[in-house]
């Protein structure tokens, strides 16, 4: 080991999932594996930040054989590599969906909640299997939706969420309804956890814009479907050609080559 490689700050990559890691429409990750695979053989871990629930991130987690924590509904809970909950920042799923039924008695709003939707509505709006709807619908502390109204109306719903101290983030297909937590909320207990100065974040949207924020590396992954996240003024932003999985990959293998990630093997 040289001396750079020696004094060189430790490394975390914190990624997105769908429309980064997986592709936006059929959620596949092949052309990401060269660049996982080298992560692995780097002994970099990878924790997945995602807006998914327990059961699909520990589904994901295990078949891309990750042993790092794991962030699930923008930010509302940490668990272990062994999916134990070690925190959680949001607020209780049933009471979310006690304001959005309040909301919308009162407001007359049209929208479609994952718990409007159910199994069949989830399959048709993302092309899940059926065990997977069902996934993707044991929430614990936030709700996706279909909005359906005017662009003025939403504005007001946001505003009157944010009275009950709670927010509405833009995903990748959905707006999320949560507390006020997002995908940046649990990086610092990351950070001290596994003792990694250095943090790359990897996003594709809106909802990942905090993360990607508050890491020392952002990496903006390009999507077919929306403009790429806003985040402000950054230090170091990588925004890649390529989109989703491919543009993850291409990231992971800028890093390597710049030197910022040391280590592995390319097999690309």
């Amino acid at each position: 080991m040289s001396d750079q490689d020696r004094h060189a700050p430790a490394p975390l990559i914190v990624s997105d999932m769908d429309g980064t890691l997986l592709d936006h429409h059929s959620y596949d990750y092949t052309a990401a594996l060269p660049a996982l695979r080298r992560l692995r053989s780097a002994g970099i871990p990878l924790v997945l930040n995602t807006s998914k629930t327990v059961p699909e991130t520990a589904l994901w987690h295990a078949r891309l054989e990750l042993d790092a924590p794991y962030v699930v509904e923008n930010g509302a809970a940490l668990l272990g590599a062994d999916g134990a909950l070690l925190q959680a920042w949001g607020r209780p799923r049933a009471e979310l969906l006690a304001v959005l039924r309040d909301l919308r008695g009162r407001m007359g709003w049209r929208f479609e909640s994952f718990d409007d939707l159910g199994v069949a509505g989830v399959q048709q709006h993302t092309g899940l299997s059926a065990e997977a709807a069902r996934q993707a619908l044991a929430r614990g502390w936030s709700e996706p939706l279909r909005w359906l109204d005017g662009d003025d109306a939403i504005h007001e719903f946001k505003a009157l969420l944010e009275r009950h101290d709670l927010q509405l983030l833009r995903g990748g297909r959905f707006f999320h309804v949560q507390g006020r937590h997002d995908k940046a909320t649990p990086l610092p207990a990351l950070r001290a956890m596994l003792d990694r100065p250095l943090l790359v974040a990897l996003g594709d949207g809106q909802n990942d814009a905090a993360m990607l924020a508050a890491a020392d590396v952002a990496v903006r992954v390009r999507s077919p479907v929306h403009p790429l996240p806003d985040i402000g003024a950054h230090a170091r932003v990588i925004d890649t050609a390529s989109m989703g999985p491919a543009g993850w990959a291409e990231a992971i293998q800028q890093l390597f080559a710049q030197g910022l990630l040391r280590g592995g093997v390319d097999d690309e």
